[in-house]
């Protein structure tokens, strides 16, 4: 039956992208956006898409495929590539993120409020400080 879990698992795996792309149909050149690829397709987004059934060309980098428009919905649409791309030139074009540096925790750590000894030169400074009437009081 369609829509089984066994089926859902056939399908395969799409990986979640934003990269530009164009679709050659006919004689016209679109310009899309590239929002997931997987190894039989794709899904891209255009305000011009061709019809459901029309012969397209997919164009990403140096990765050029045909395949056939199998739905379109607004301004996404579904492209079923010819021919299966393995996984080398399909992950070609998804970069790899940065690798996550975690921060020292010591280096954004507000100084300590209580229990901090004053150095003697410290303690001498707010000592004048204190007794010298030029600075005035607080809230003047």
């Amino acid at each position: 039956m369609l829509g089984e879990a066994s089926d859902i698992d056939q399908r395969p795996h799409r990986s979640p992208v934003l990269l530009t792309a164009s679709l050659e149909a006919g004689e016209a050149v679109i310009d899309v956006k590239l929002r997931n690829i997987s190894e039989g397709g794709a899904l891209v987004e255009s305000d011009f898409l061709p019809r459901v059934c029309s012969a397209v060309v997919f164009h990403r980098q140096s990765t050029t495929v045909g395949g056939v428009v199998a739905w379109v919905n607004g301004r996404l649409a579904g492209i079923q590539f010819d021919r299966q791309l393995n996984t080398d030139e399909l992950l070609r074009h998804i970069t790899r993120p940065a690798p996550v540096v975690e921060p020292d925790p010591d280096a954004y750590k507000r100084p300590g409020l209580r229990n901090h000894k004053l150095t003697l030169a410290e303690r001498a400074w707010l000592e004048r400080w204190i007794q010298d009437p030029s600075h005035g009081h607080f809230g003047d």
